[in-house]
């Protein structure tokens, strides 16, 4: 049986704790209907349509002193505030420190245009244009 979220975060300082909660909030703000998912094995909690990885957009992956805030996808997101880091050939990620940094209207357009991608690539070859 899989942890819940706090299970999961319970071995991280409380500050860790605060912000991965924070950014979960976020992530259901702007994507209400939202499946979560903690991987266990990956350290990372996960966000998508479904809670498969292949349909995830996001992740939060708790750190000793901040968190990650990841899209997996990221590599295709516009960024024009230059807040994603990485080099893999797909994730990227926002290092997070502050609540103050989660309240950035740019992470925010983030969420929102990886929410678009996963769309987009689960539309690609469906003629009915659903992602089912």
């Amino acid at each position: 049986m899989s942890q819940t979220v706090e299970q999961f975060l319970s071995t991280y300082p409380a500050e860790v704790q605060e912000l991965a909660l924070k950014a979960r909030e976020l992530v259901q703000e702007i994507v209400p209907d939202v499946q979560e998912q903690v991987y266990e094995a990956y350290k990372t909690i996960g966000y998508g349509s479904k809670t498969k990885v292949d349909a995830m957009f996001c992740y939060i992956a708790p750190l000793k002193d901040r968190i990650n805030f990841g899209f997996y996808r990221g590599v295709v997101l516009p960024d024009a505030s230059g807040l994603l880091e990485g080099t893999g050939k797909l994730l990227r990620h926002v290092k997070v420190h502050s609540m103050s940094e989660l309240e950035q209207p740019a992470l925010r357009q983030l969420i929102t245009d990886a929410v678009a991608e996963l769309e987009r690539v689960s539309n690609v070859g469906n003629p009915n244009g659903s992602a089912e």
